[in-house]
């Protein structure tokens, strides 16, 4: 019996790196939003320093130093505009991850059915090759049968 072929398996082949493709890109997004909530924190932290700099600078009873509080409003309208475009950003980003993972399960449901298909053909080619040994044997049985001197 001749070796199992798979007539599309370089198509199967194909389908995997597609899947990997898709994978590898899922990865990339996540990464991005994963550096984005970083700087996002980096951003908080920065404005909490500012605050507590500026609880500092203050004290009850004493003369407010103008540099500070001049530069504060500024300062903070900066970080909302930095904070709202990096939030946009993620949400950008969140949006593409979402259609990336549907690709990704388009991608793995048309290799899946290749395998299937594959499975299938296989099992098939078990059965003929199962078929043909088990007809073989019962031939070599009644050869040895018909003919006792033979076989020994």
């Amino acid at each position: 019996m001749k070796k199992f072929s798979f007539p599309l398996e370089r198509l199967l082949e194909l389908r995997r790196l597609q899947e990997e493709m898709e994978r590898a890109k899922l990865l990339r997004l996540a990464a991005e939003i994963g550096t984005l909530d970083q700087r996002r924190a980096e951003l908080a932290r920065l404005r909490e320093g500012a605050n507590a700099d500026l609880r500092r600078t203050v004290h009850p009873g004493a003369e407010p130093r103008v540099g500070p509080l001049a530069a504060l409003p500024y300062f903070r309208q900066r970080v909302a505009r930095l904070d709202g475009r990096m939030l946009a950003e993620r949400q950008r980003l969140e949006r593409a991850a979402a259609e990336q993972r549907a690709e990704l399960v388009r991608a793995r449901q048309r290799s899946e059915v290749l395998e299937t298909v594959r499975d299938k053909s296989f099992a098939e080619w078990r059965a003929a090759v199962d078929r043909e040994q088990e007809s073989l044997a019962g031939e070599l049985y009644l050869a040895k049968w018909r003919h006792p001197e033979k076989g020994r």
